[in-house]
This record gives structure tokens, C-alpha cells and sequence, in this order.
């Protein structure tokens, strides 16, 4: 059942460049987003971003937007990958049904 949902996701994404593996870790970083929010002593994206965020607040320019970057990335992870991996699975197991 797994070989078809990770089947199903990679056919899902299949025009987006890259490895499958580098697929597979956009969902990982997406679910380690989501439990950050839920379990907020479980310090993932904060930790590094809150850091660059005091960098570029000091004057730098390059982290500042390295920063925002990587919050946008966190953030597409979360709601987009995430969601598409499970969307993947819950198709996967109606099918099975």
C-alpha cells in the first residue's frame, strides 16, 4: 500500500524538477512545520529562522532575505507538499476500500 501512495504522490508531482527524494523531504519539513504549531516546544523552523531574522534585523541585508525565504519555503511545505502526501494516502486507501 505504500509502494502505491508514494506511486501516486510522485505521479502527482511528477513535473516538478528534482530527485523523488528531495519530494519526499518538502513533505518531511512539511510535517515537522506542522508539529511545531501543534507542540510549540518542539523547535524546528523557529529556532533557525528566528535566528536569521535577529541577523538581518542588525543591518543584513543577504540574511534578511535568506530569511524570507526560508519562511516562504517552511510555509510551502506545510500547505502545500504535506497536504498533497495525504491527499495521496486518503485516495489511495478509498481506492483499496
Amino acid at each position: 500500500m505504500l509502494n502505491k501512495i508514494n506511486k501516486h504522490f510522485l505521479n502527482t508531482w511528477v513535473d516538478f524538477p528534482g530527485p523523488n527524494q528531495l519530494k519526499y523531504i518538502f513533505v518531511l519539513i512539511g510535517l515537522l512545520a506542522w508539529i511545531e504549531i501543534f507542540f510549540p516546544s518542539f523547535k524546528f523552523a523557529n529556532y533557525i529562522i528566528s535566528i536569521l531574522v535577529n541577523k538581518a534585523m542588525s543591518g543584513n541585508v543577504v540574511l534578511g532575505l535568506i530569511s524570507f525565504i526560508a519562511i516562504c519555503g517552511v510555509a510551502v511545505c506545510g500547505l502545500l507538499w504535506l497536504p498533497s502526501y495525504l491527499i495521496s494516502i486518503f485516495k489511495v486507501w478509498k481506492a483499496n476500500k
